[in-house]
C-alpha cells in the first residue's frame, strides 16, 4: 500500500447529502485510475483502507487553510501521528491501537 501525506488532500467539500463513505470511495476509485495509468506513480498499488474525514465550521476555513499551507514545515517539528493522536483524543474518538495509522 501507498500512504498519501494529508496535505494530498488538504480541503475538501461536499453536499451535506451525499455519505462520507460514499464521497471516499468516489475520490478513490477516481484516482486510483488515474494514479495506475500515469507513469510517474510507479509505486503506487492502492489506497490505505481507512481513512478520517472532518467536518469544519466556515469561520474556521481560513485557519485551516494557512495551517495546511504551512503543514509540511509543521510535521518538521510535530510528527503527524502524534498530532493526529491529539486530534481524535480532544474530540473524543476512542483510539484502537490495534488499528491506528495501520493498513
Amino acid at each position: 500500500m501507498c500512504f498519501v501525506p494529508i496535505e494530498a488532500f488538504p480541503l475538501l467539500s461536499k453536499p451535506a447529502t451525499l455519505a462520507m463513505s460514499k464521497f471516499v470511495q468516489e475520490i478513490k476509485v477516481s484516482t486510483s485510475k488515474w494514479l495506475k495509468a500515469n507513469p510517474h506513480f510507479p509505486l503506487f498499488d492502492g489506497w490505505t483502507k481507512e481513512y478520517a474525514g472532518f467536518s469544519y465550521s466556515l469561520r474556521d476555513r481560513d485557519k485551516i487553510v494557512r495551517y495546511i499551507a504551512k503543514q509540511k514545515e509543521h510535521h518538521r517539528s510535530k510528527a503527524f501521528a502524534n498530532e493526529y493522536r491529539e486530534l481524535l483524543i480532544e474530540n473524543g474518538v476512542e483510539i484502537k491501537e490495534e488499528y491506528f495509522l495501520k493498513d
